[in-house]
């Protein structure tokens, strides 16, 4: 999956459940972030273009609720979505919001294509959409525990 984002692109890899990864790349290849499964666990890490860790985004283990929790350095931040809605928040430790995203599925019928709001300067672009793509990561491999 491609997600065009001015003139970044992030893929997306699910060959199989263990090697999930995204990259958002400049068009020359230069590498911005990226992220990946922390093996075994259901704990997605984001990485920046030096290959430090940037946070760890992690679910709620016991539930199928949209709620999710994104932690750096110094920094917590809440990752919600109504029941039944298709938009999501992002917040930070005084509840301020800091972006927003939505699920459309619109685009070229991309199977999730994602619309992003980032309205601060607290988390980079490219670190939003490493969030945004661990989150899909992580339902897609809750789905795939279902069934």
């Amino acid at each position: 999956m491609k997600i065009a984002i001015k003139k970044k692109w992030a893929q997306l890899d699910f060959n199989s459940a263990f090697s999930s990864k995204v990259t958002v790349t400049t068009r020359t290849g230069e590498i911005l972030a990226r992220g990946q499964f922390k093996f075994p666990s259901m704990k997605w890490l984001v990485f920046g273009p030096t290959d430090e860790q940037l946070g760890i985004l992690k679910g709620n283990t016991f539930s199928f609720r949209k709620t999710f929790m994104y932690t750096t350095e110094g920094h917590t931040y809440k990752i919600f979505s109504p029941s039944f809605s298709r938009d999501f928040t992002i917040t930070n430790e005084k509840e301020m919001g800091v972006a927003t995203f939505k699920l459309t599925n619109h685009v070229l019928s991309v199977k999730n294509a994602f619309e992003i709001c980032n309205m601060t300067d607290e988390l980079k672009t490219e670190e939003i959409i490493m969030i945004v793509m661990g989150i899909n990561a992580i339902w897609e491999r809750r789905t795939k525990g279902r069934s």
